[in-house]
């Protein structure tokens, strides 16, 4: 009885140390108004918590498992240190902070709420890469993130995502989405800026773009699928650029859906320039451009639906192998001025191939000149300003209404 009792109390007196021993530890905040020294390294659930007064010191690598947070107001905080790891880079309250040197890599989450993170300077001079060779996303809900290179998904192991929905992100110079890798923007509210913009850079890359809310403003050209594949969405919100391409180089795809807000094109919007090219407008979407060009190549491939919004170009020219398909809305190619749509002529024109097909909506384009051997399909809708078919263009016309009437050199009715 004496060896049972023993016995009984040897094995609680074992659970219980077994218990205390393998207790998980409970989540530590540190908070720092001095020297925070590295190399460091922040375990899964513990916080690093830098206030006003605290410095980064030493050059060794900060490995974040857990939060490395910089919470400073109205001062600012330089450091060159490597941050990596699997947890999050968080920059809250109002001061800034600025990660010096020529390039730096964010391969983890990083999330600005508030404040300001710089790259390079407090100015952001500097080459912000987010998923370079591993995978990094940056969260913006409020505050700045300035730099003067942006990339999202740098090497073919990048992946690289991006989403703003408050505060702003300036990234002067470019911003790459999907340069060799992969690589996502989401703006969901506030403002991305930009000079020039590109998704899909490289071949075998791929970029996408998501706009339901803000503005994402560049003020030079936007290229949606460089050699690689890119993707356009706008469902709210606002873009602006200069020059646009959809589908630039040999192998390339460029694809667009308009379906809510606006995408504005100051100069030329080109769909399927070398490669292939791809605008869809639906919904309430509104695009305008200083000219439409589709297929405008021997080896571009453009096409453009319109079911319904507003597609409006001082003019539009559909050669190669490009292709307009009207199913409802509005292309209003007179926008900004009295110029005509013409259809053919263009290098590579094939009836196989090159077409306008018109089944509802409005085609506005003062004289629609179809030639070469584009091939004119209308079973619907109506064509303002008349239609001239010339050289070799074969016309169906079964439906709808031509405005200011139709001249022909051999067409079906």
């Amino acid at each position: 009885m004496r060896f049972k009792n023993a016995f009984a109390a040897a094995v609680a007196v074992s659970a219980v140390v077994f218990s205390a021993a393998f207790q998980p530890a409970e989540a530590a905040t540190t908070t720092y108004t001095g020297a925070f020294s590295t190399p460091a390294t922040i375990n899964a659930g513990d916080t690093a918590l830098l206030n006003n007064g605290a410095t980064v010191t030493g050059a060794g690598v900060i490995t974040t498992n857990g939060t490395f947070q910089v919470n400073q107001t109205a001062t600012t905080l330089s450091f060159g240190n490597t941050i990596s790891g699997t947890g999050t880079f968080s920059v809250t309250n109002t001061g800034t902070v600025n990660l010096t040197g020529a390039t730096r890599t964010l391969d983890l989450t990083t999330s600005v709420s508030a404040g300001r993170l710089s790259i390079g300077s407090v100015s952001g001079n500097g080459t912000l890469r987010v998923g370079d060779t591993g995978t990094g996303t940056l969260n913006v809900s409020g505050g700045l993130v300035s730099n003067s290179i942006g990339t999202l998904g740098n090497s073919a192991s990048g992946f690289g995502s991006a989403t703003v929905s408050s505060g702003t992100w300036a990234s002067g110079a470019s911003l790459t989405v999907g340069s060799s890798g992969t690589g996502s923007l989401t703006v969901n509210g506030g403002r991305v800026s930009n000079s020039i913009a590109t998704l899909g850079s490289a071949a075998r890359s791929f970029g996408s773009a998501m706009v339901s809310s803000g503005t994402w403003a560049s003020s030079g050209d936007l290229t949606v699928g460089n050699s690689g594949t890119g993707s356009l969405t706008v469902n709210g919100g606002y873009v602006s650029n200069s020059t646009a391409t959809l589908g630039s180089g040999a192998g390339s795809f460029g694809s667009a859906t308009v379906s809510s807000g606006t995408w504005a094109t100051s100069s030329f919007l080109h769909v399927g320039s070398s490669g292939t090219g791809s605008l869809i407008v639906n919904g309430s979407g509104y695009v305008s451009a200083g000219g439409v060009y589709v297929g405008n190549s021997s080896t571009g491939t453009g096409s453009v639906t319109v079911t319904s919004g507003t597609l409006a170009a001082s003019g539009m020219t559909v050669s190669g192998r490009g292709v307009v398909l009207i199913n409802g809305g509005y292309i209003d190619g007179l926008a900004g001025g009295p110029n005509n749509i013409s259809f053919g002529s263009g290098a590579g024109d094939n009836s196989s191939i090159t077409s306008i097909t018109v089944q509802s909506g409005t085609l506005n384009g003062g004289v629609t000149q179809v030639s070469g051997s584009t091939a004119f399909v209308m079973s619907g809708g109506y064509i303002s300003g008349g239609v001239i078919l010339l050289a070799n263009s074969a016309g169906t016309i079964t439906g709808g209404t031509v405005g200011g009437g139709l001249v022909s050199e051999g067409h079906s009715r």
